[in-house]
């Protein structure tokens, strides 16, 4: 097989001996196999790997006896079929990992019991997940564990239901994102998490209606410090305020925020939210927010109820970070423009307010720097 032929079909990228991300394709090349034999051969050396594989080339890795005893983080996304029923001879001899990574590029079958030490993982991602396996992998999570959900169920549900009652969980953080409203709905009915500290959930406005996020939050009895929400218009249909305004102000007041030093907003009316937080002197919802990241691109009338909501808070006012949404780095709109004068205008006048709007992008909640605080 000549050098063009590999780099085809299998890339591998290698910069230490401790880190590799290889990627497969779905031929079942005989010198393939041979290629993931010499990867396999410093497999014990591994301690953070990406794996892109089908069925067979998984199958192949477990039946090589290779060990990964010092393998803290693995990212594995599988392709064609499911996990082979010997699975738990890899999954089962992790004794070092902390993150995990799981996506089903292609529709799933069937899941087994997984043997992971899900007890002792820090970030647990779950991408395309049958939902039903999302509801028995939570429960044996531990308390330091960061949970992202993205698009799981969707049209990748296995079959049966669920009769175990309440989904009890520990963990720290959860990110809810790109899920079917029906899948979302089902999961928080179910979702009791008395160690939450962080959520990130993404709704559509129709959905925001109906979510179950209040009892959710009721029934866990959490006391969250960090919260980001994105509430999104639903394609095709127009959202008045009023709409807009009954969501959010039913998440700001519930007791599960009261204690909220963190918050990530995106929605649509970024004047209507600041005018909620407004309401009564400014101190009645979120008394405790240190950082507040603001992002849309309504700047029309936005400036005005910034400065309301600011001066509300008087000393305690939080460090407010605005987001650019939708204008590019190198070109500023009008708006942008008369906003960073605005700011200055308020600084050149005494008011102490820290307002920031950088040019680059602000990073999503949970990758973000501010979420580590």
């Amino acid at each position: 097989m000549d050098r063009q032929c590999i780099v085809e079909i299998v890339e591998i990228w290698c910069p230490d001996i401790h880190a590799l991300h290889l990627r497969t394709s779905s031929a079942n090349y005989p010198s393939l196999l041979k290629l993931l034999d010499l990867v396999l051969d410093h497999s014990s050396q591994l301690r953070e790997t990406t794996w892109t594989l089908s069925y067979t080339h998984l199958q192949h890795i477990i039946e090589s006896g290779a060990s990964f005893p010092q393998l803290e983080s693995l990212t594995l996304q599988l392709g064609g079929g499911s996990f082979p029923d010997n699975v738990n001879q890899l999954f089962g001899a992790l004794p070092r990992l902390v993150q995990y990574t799981m996506d089903f590029i292609d529709p799933l079958s069937h899941l087994p019991s997984l043997d992971l030490p899900w007890a002792q993982l820090q970030k647990c991602e779950l991408r395309h997940c049958p939902l039903l396996q999302v509801a028995g992998i939570l429960p044996l999570l531990g308390p330091e564990a960061n949970v992202v959900l993205y698009r799981c169920g969707s049209g990748r549900t296995a079959g049966g239901s669920w009769n175990q009652g309440a989904i009890v969980s520990h963990i720290q953080s959860l990110v809810l994102t790109s899920c079917d409203e029906r899948h979302a709905r089902w999961l928080l009915e179910f979702l009791v998490a008395p160690r939450l500290k962080k959520l990130s959930i993404q709704i559509g406005t129709d959905a925001a209606k109906t979510l179950p996020l209040q009892r959710f939050l009721t029934r866990s009895r959490c006391q969250l410090t960090h919260v980001a929400f994105s509430v999104q218009m639903n394609p095709g249909r127009r959202t008045n305020s009023d709409e807009i305004a009954a969501v959010l102000s039913g998440l700001l007041s519930s007791d599960a925020v009261s204690s909220v030093t963190h918050l990530d907003c995106r929605t649509s009316n970024r004047r209507l939210f600041l005018q909620l937080l407004t309401e009564d002197g400014g101190s009645a919802l979120l008394p405790c927010l240190k950082t507040l990241t603001l992002r849309g691109e309504d700047f029309a009338g936005f400036v005005p109820a910034l400065r309301e909501y600011l001066v509300s808070r008087g000393p305690a006012a939080p460090t407010v970070w605005i987001d650019r949404l939708g204008v590019p780095s190198t070109t500023l709109s009008i708006e942008v423009i008369m906003f960073e004068r605005k700011l200055q205008g308020w600084r050149d006048s005494g008011m102490e307010f820290d307002v920031r709007m950088p040019v680059e992008a602000i990073p999503v909640p949970h990758l973000s720097p501010l979420w580590a605080t």
